[in-house]
């Protein structure tokens, strides 16, 4: 998968749905590509979700909707999850605000700081973790925050042993709970990994993810910790509003097209997901959906079939009236259009029950590239291959896309403070093409700094000013 910046302009407020809309339709008609739109990542604001009614009103007017316009609109499943977990933060902030005000505590004071490294180091557990503090934007700090406290607790109660003044010490039992709490983030942590990178990861990745998060938060339910159940409550809210009420079709389709999963991977898993008597109705939907998929894929490839004959037919009639119109077809020939036309009456398997039919495949997850399987196994699925390509390669998350600010945010630095938006553009566009045409394959982890930027003449872009 490729990832490039087209465009990156100042929009004037207001940051309205119609304005949204106008800049990105205009984007698009820039480069042509108003008719090859096959989906647009947003994140949840409202705004946005006006932006996409104005989109998809003008895509229908032009009769160039991709997928019927099915998956058009998807929402940033980094945001969602962000959202999700941060409404569980706010049920146990009495807890979390121990181990904070904990590491403000000893950090502030050099004299501190010191006796509680002498306290790692009597304890012999070593400083190489360190104690991190969080950021309120970011849950992810807060995992962190939670995951070196639990590392050095015996070191935290060492040291409030021997400060009168420290007053944050959590109880034993309160320890247990952060290990229930760290365990339970450690999964979200590991779905944020899978859905933070900007050019690996395929729409079929994120699907169990969100199975294992539903296991978790019903687990979390039945915990006789009111705290914790409370915390599962907020987070079931909110996971519900995006991902329960209605089937995210998208995810279960592009797990049909995992050769590993397919159809069976859904029947598995939705009886986690729906209640009991849901599912019979969320399965259906699925099958009714891809086989719907399937049948525009079928369409286009037969429309171009026949166009494809037409011409044939025409430029065969022609030779054979050239040659000799007296000449009569010979037994033999006759027969082979006999049974053309007997082969052609009989249904032949469709390239999807095909697929469907086979058996999956067994390869480890560190191991398998799901498109280079696709790739390989083209000419034995066509028509699913060619579907395959399209869906698992709609960007489920923001990501790469909001990365681009952490570009921009080094451009537009102290001492670059007054370029031209057009210089910007220039400038950032530039090093996305540059950098897109030599990316590694594996991504850092949500980290945009880590990206090195290539810096050309401005001049040379957008002339002299």
């Amino acid at each position: 998968m490729h990832c490039r910046i087209i465009n990156f302009i100042e929009l004037e407020p207001p940051h309205s749905g119609v304005v949204i809309s106008n800049a990105l339709y205009d984007c698009l008609a820039e480069w042509k590509i108003e008719d090859k739109v096959a989906s647009i990542t947003f994140d949840n604001a409202a705004s946005n979700d006006l932006a996409v009614k104005f989109l998809l009103a003008k895509f229908k007017n032009r009769k160039a909707l991709w997928f019927e316009g099915k998956f058009l609109h998807v929402r940033c499943c980094a945001h969602i999850l962000n959202l999700v977990v941060q409404d569980g933060l706010k049920m146990i902030e009495h807890l979390t605000n121990k181990v904070r005000e904990t590491i403000k505590y000893i950090k502030k004071s050099n004299n501190r700081f010191y006796k509680f490294q002498n306290d790692i180091d009597s304890l012999n557990i070593g400083r190489s973790k360190g104690m991190v503090f969080d950021c309120c934007t970011r849950w992810g700090s807060t995992f962190k925050m939670l995951d070196s406290a639990f590392h050095y607790r015996a070191a935290i109660d060492a040291y409030a042993s021997g400060d009168a003044n420290y007053r944050w010490q959590p109880s034993e039992e309160e320890w247990l709970l952060y290990e229930q709490v760290n365990s339970i983030l450690g999964v979200f942590h590991e779905a944020t990994k899978a859905f933070s990178g900007s050019t690996y990861p395929t729409s079929n990745l994120f699907y169990p993810h969100i199975v294992n998060i539903k296991k978790i938060l019903c687990g979390l339910k039945e915990s006789k910790e009111e705290c914790l159940a409370a915390m599962a409550d907020a987070m079931e809210d909110k996971f519900n509003k995006y991902w329960g009420p209605e089937c995210n079709t998208l995810f279960a389709i592009a797990t049909i097209l995992d050769p590993r999963y397919k159809m069976d991977m859904i029947k598995y898993t939705f009886p986690s997901l729906y209640a009991e008597s849901k599912v019979a109705e969320k399965l259906t939907s699925v099958e009714a959906t891809l086989h719907e998929l399937y049948a525009l894929y079928e369409s286009e490839n037969n429309k171009s079939m026949s166009t494809s004959a037409s011409n044939g037919s025409t430029s065969q009639c022609t030779s054979t009236s050239a040659s000799s119109s007296n000449t009569a077809f010979s037994i033999t020939s006759q027969y082979q259009e006999y049974m053309k036309a007997k082969k052609a009456y009989q249904p032949s398997k469709s390239d999807l029950k095909k697929y469907l039919d086979d058996d999956v495949e067994n390869i480890p997850d560190d191991k398998f590239d799901i498109l280079g399987w696709w790739k390989m196994n083209e000419l034995k699925y066509p028509l699913v291959a060619k579907m395959a390509r399209d869906i698992l390669t709609i960007p489920i998350t923001s990501v790469s896309s909001e990365s681009a600010f952490s570009t921009g945010g080094r451009v537009i630095d102290d001492y670059r403070s007054s370029l031209l938006p057009s210089t910007v553009q220039g400038l950032v566009c530039t090093s996305s093409w540059i950098r897109g045409g030599h990316h590694k394959e594996k991504d850092m982890e949500d980290d945009a700094n880590s990206i090195p930027l290539v810096l050309v003449e401005a001049d040379s872009i957008v002339g002299s000013n």
